[in-house]
């Protein structure tokens, strides 16, 4: 027992230790979080209103209002200014206070609903939020009013609480945040002009944006329409210089487009460089001008594809009887990359703008676009314009039908016309538009009559009599084929294909060069083997025969056309012209 007593002890020293350092820790994450200072602005004049710096709130609207007073000494109050000597604290602090109250209002900082009016700026974390990772009230010690770009790296502009020495309590921006201002505001400063106007023109205010505001960018947008006209007139000039086809068509498409995405791109650059307007009018107008950037730019290439594709369909293959097949499978192709120029041109277009406007990160889809969320939406909703795509470049590939192909569709016969996003069009022989979906042209079985061989043969079919001479018929259907230089050579020229007891089914084949060739060539041989047959006077044409044979005859098994010899002339003599259809009846 005596020997486990200096255990004991140790064991409780050890858990004692522990106790108060957990106890100590405790008080520690108890107090309020706040970066300590040795001392503040020590170098400015004394603050007769230190209260107003207790809450985030309070500090900022402070800090405004003494700017529009153009007290900017009261206002440098808010500033950490530790990074500055103190000799030179009272000099630069009133200027660092204008150039960041600009920075403030013309990058739109100040969002009113995220400065808590308490000292400790405690947050309640949203029980429905998903990307909480505590669920109990905390407090901060900085606050971030948001980001200004410098030159591609974004600024942080940051609120930190600090305690004194003394124990005082109080907001104001962060040393680093002031430390930025100057190279900001080169960055992001204002113009001659607007310098110019601030200092001569009335700043009687309109609504929430000041008169003088107002009265630029009204001159900027008539500069600009000028500079829309004087551009189109110049491009009206350049066919002039250039003695191109191409040229003057790829001029005359983009001319409006380009025109008015050279007037908005000046007009941009004017409004922020020249004159970078003041708060809200600054992001409205920001905004505005580059979504129109963006579909001016997107609508000048889809109209540049459009034409040059428009040129190379014309300027492709000959189409000639040797070079057809390559001619249509040429416009197939240009019809399909277009199309697909235009989708990529669309989707960069907007994604493009899309990212500028940072609408992910201002809308909260970032945690959708993470989790893969919105990649589902997304595709869900884009799912038709996917697929049509992606059959329009199927179709290119495997070619089951060409711009410019004879098909027959659901019981419509016609040639392709185009071949677009989601369908095709098909004109009729009676100049009407059939819209075939894709998917019905790679799922459904259709004739194509062009498919390697515009070739296309055709049956004339013709009954006759059974005592029709059908080498005459043949001989006269040769003479057809020399005679007409749109009758192919062919190996099958005339069948016989049915054989009843009233009549002969003739097959007469014609081959034409093309589905259209070859159906007025039938019409045709189908018209001159009626006129042979009228030459004929009706003597191959069908006829229905009857036998009468006399009550008397019967039991003799004598009919009358066996006894009466007048009635077999009358058989054999050919019928009236005028009267073909008649039956032929041998009479007593």
């Amino acid at each position: 027992m005596p020997a486990r007593a200096p255990l004991t002890r140790l064991v409780m020293t050890l858990l004692a230790l522990v106790l108060f350092a957990s106890a100590a820790w405790s008080q520690e994450a108890e107090e309020d979080p706040v970066y300590l200072v040795e001392d503040f602005n020590v170098g400015m004049p004394d603050f007769e209103v230190p209260h107003v710096r207790d809450t985030p709130q309070s500090a900022v609207e402070f800090f405004l209002d003494a700017a529009d007073r153009e007290a900017f000494a009261d206002a440098a109050q808010i500033l950490n200014l530790s990074h500055i000597p103190p000799e030179q604290q009272a000099r630069r602090g009133p200027d660092l206070a204008r150039k960041l109250v600009y920075l403030l209002e013309s990058q739109s900082l100040i969002d009113w609903n995220r400065l808590p009016d308490v000292p400790d700026a405690q947050v309640t974390p949203d029980p429905a939020a998903a990307n909480q990772s505590v669920s109990q009230p905390f407090s901060r010690r900085t606050i971030q009013l948001g980001t200004i770009s410098d030159r591609g790296r974004p600024v942080p502009i940051n609120l930190q609480r600090h305690r004194l020495p003394g124990g005082e309590m109080l907001w104001a921006f962060s040393p680093y945040t002031v430390g930025n201002v100057d190279r900001l505001y080169e960055v992001h400063g204002p113009g001659v002009l607007e310098r110019w106007v601030r200092e001569n023109l009335d700043k009687s205010d309109y609504g929430t944006i000041a008169l003088w505001e107002w009265v630029v960018l009204a001159v900027l947008i008539g500069c600009a329409l000028l500079l829309y006209l004087l551009t189109h007139r110049l491009m009206g000039l350049l066919p002039r210089v250039f003695d191109r086809d191409w040229a003057h068509a790829i001029i005359a498409c983009c001319q409006r487009p380009v025109s008015w995405l050279t007037s908005a791109v000046v007009l941009l650059v004017a409004v922020k460089s020249l004159l970078p307007l003041d708060g809200v009018l600054t992001a409205h107008i920001d905004v505005f001008l580059v979504a129109v950037i963006f579909l001016l730019a997107t609508w000048a290439v889809s109209r540049v594809a459009g034409t040059v594709a428009t040129t190379l369909a014309t300027r492709g293959p000959a189409a000639d009887p040797d070079g057809e097949q390559l001619a249509r499978t040429y416009q197939t192709n240009i019809a399909v990359m277009r199309r697909v120029v235009l989708f990529v041109a669309a989707v960069v277009g907007v994604g493009l703008l899309l990212s500028y406007l940072d609408v992910f990160d201002s809308i909260g889809m970032s945690l959708l676009a993470s989790t893969g969320a919105f990649a589902v939406i997304l595709g869900l909703a884009a799912r038709p314009v996917l697929s049509g795509l992606v059959e329009s470049v199927q179709i290119a590939l495997t070619k089951p039908i060409e711009i410019g192909d004879v098909v027959e569709i659901g019981g419509h016969w016609g040639r392709v016309e185009d071949i677009r996003f989601m369908y095709s069009v098909v004109r009729t022989w009676t100049q009407q538009r059939v819209i075939v979906p894709h998917s019905h042209l790679l799922t459904e079985p259709f004739e194509n009559w062009s498919k390697k061989d515009m070739t296309t043969s055709r049956v004339v079919e013709l009954p006759v009599d059974l005592g029709t001479d059908l080498e005459a018929l043949r001989n006269y259907c040769k003479e057809l084929m020399t005679d007409d230089p749109r009758w192919l050579d062919s190996d099958r020229e005339m069948n016989v294909v049915e054989v009843s007891t009233e009549a002969i089914k003739v097959w007469v084949w014609v081959t034409g060069r093309n589905a259209t060739e070859s159906w007025y060539l039938a019409a045709d041989v189908r018209e001159d083997l009626i006129g042979w047959l009228q030459r004929q006077e009706g003597l191959y044409l069908p006829h229905e025969r009857h036998i009468v044979e006399r009550e008397g005859d019967r039991a003799a098994g004598t009919t009358e056309e066996e006894q009466d010899p007048a009635a077999e002339e009358a058989q054999s003599a050919p019928e009236s012209k005028s009267e073909p259809s008649e039956a032929r009846t041998a009479s007593a």
